[in-house]
Parts: C-alpha cells; sequence; structure tokens
C-alpha cells in the first residue's frame, strides 16, 4: 500500500513551518522597507515623533520574530533600524 502524499490539509510538519518561516520572513522584510520609506517621508516633513514610531514599531516586529529570522536576518534587520533612528535623531537635533 504506497504512502499518502502530502496536500494542503495533510502537509508534513516541517514543511508547514518552513512555509511559515518563509512567510515571516517575507513579511518582515517588507516592514523593515516600507518603514525606511516612510521614515524618509517624515523626515522630509519634519514630522519627526512620526518616524520615531515607524522605528519603534517595526523594531518590536523584527523582536518578536527572532526566532523566524535566525541571527543574520535579525541582526541586518536591526542594524537597518538602528541606522534609521539615528538618522531621525541626527535630523531632530539639526537647527
Amino acid at each position: 500500500m504506497p504512502a499518502e502524499l502530502p496536500t494542503d490539509a495533510n502537509e508534513a510538519p516541517t514543511e508547514q513551518l518552513d512555509a511559515r518561516t518563509k512567510i515571516i520572513r517575507s513579511y518582515t522584510e517588507a516592514i523593515v522597507e516600507d518603514t525606511v520609506e516612510k521614515v524618509a517621508g517624515y523626515l522630509d516633513t519634519g514630522r519627526f515623533e512620526e518616524a520615531v514610531k515607524a522605528v519603534r514599531k517595526a523594531a518590536e516586529l523584527v523582536n518578536e520574530n527572532r526566532l523566524y529570522l535566525g541571527d543574520y536576518l535579525f541582526r541586518q534587520h536591526t542594524i537597518r533600524l538602528q541606522q534609521l533612528t539615528d538618522q531621525v535623531l541626527k535630523a531632530q537635533n539639526q537647527p
């Protein structure tokens, strides 16, 4: 009797986990990229508080998804968001 092939409803647990990980990684990267664009717009219009909130929200998401991202992607996103924070602070302190 042949083994039953996995289907969507009967997919192997590791395949479901891999798919979930890919989705979470893609989603997190999209949010970080969107945040980069939003912050640029906020800085152009002097909306510093909104820029800070956007970076903070993206950083929370990155931290929540740390296990799915792995060390490399987690560090990449964290560094990128820290650079954004530095940009905001620098822009706020300019006369």
